[in-house]
């Protein structure tokens, strides 16, 4: 196994399983918890189903995208389906309970494609490049991508949905082409 192995303390390691530090617990009840979580404070059920509301769908999953086609909204709030409370708890890293990779030798050589959106608040170059490196300094053969370094602009968090999703998924579908084949 290689290090940094998850710690968040005085070294604050940054690995691509655990990206964020335990969740600030704001305020709590029977029913819910309130995490502060970068600039925001979220609402999340203890032990019943998270919906995902409009200020969601909104601020996190169209965001600031300059593509996604915003007549669409409502439709696309409508198909969003409620999350277990567990999948949210590790979403946010409530009470340390995000994945945690222990063991990084299966990276070895592994081919990784990061894909990050001019536009995507919670996924800025400089976070995922931090994913990046970490992946490859624990073996990984990462590619990462940065629209704008590609002359692609204005793509969000749901850029699969957006107006240049066939461009894009064209030039991952070309980067998994050139991917060696497992030996």
């Amino acid at each position: 196994m290689r290090g940094p192995y998850f710690s968040f303390g005085r070294d604050r390691a940054w690995p691509a399983g655990n990206i964020q530090p335990v969740a600030e617990i704001v305020e709590r009840d029977e029913t819910t918890l309130v995490v502060q979580r970068r600039e925001a404070a979220t609402r999340v059920p203890r032990n019943t189903a998270w919906h995902p509301d409009e200020a969601f769908v909104s601020e996190k999953l169209i965001g600031r995208s300059m593509r996604f086609p915003h007549a669409a909204r409502p439709a696309y709030a409508a198909s969003l389906q409620p999350l277990p409370p567990r999948l949210m708890h590790e979403r946010l890293n409530i009470n340390s309970s995000q994945l945690q990779i222990r063991d990084t030798d299966s990276f070895d050589a592994k081919p990784v494609l990061i894909v990050t959106g001019t536009s995507d608040r919670d996924h800025s170059r400089a976070d995922d490049g931090k994913i990046s490196d970490w992946l490859g300094e624990n073996g990984a053969a990462v590619d990462y991508w940065y629209l704008a370094d590609l002359g692609i602009e204005g793509n969000g968090h749901m850029m699969m949905l957006e107006d240049n999703s066939d461009e894009i998924a064209g030039l991952i579908a070309g980067w998994l082409e050139n991917v060696p084949s497992p030996t």
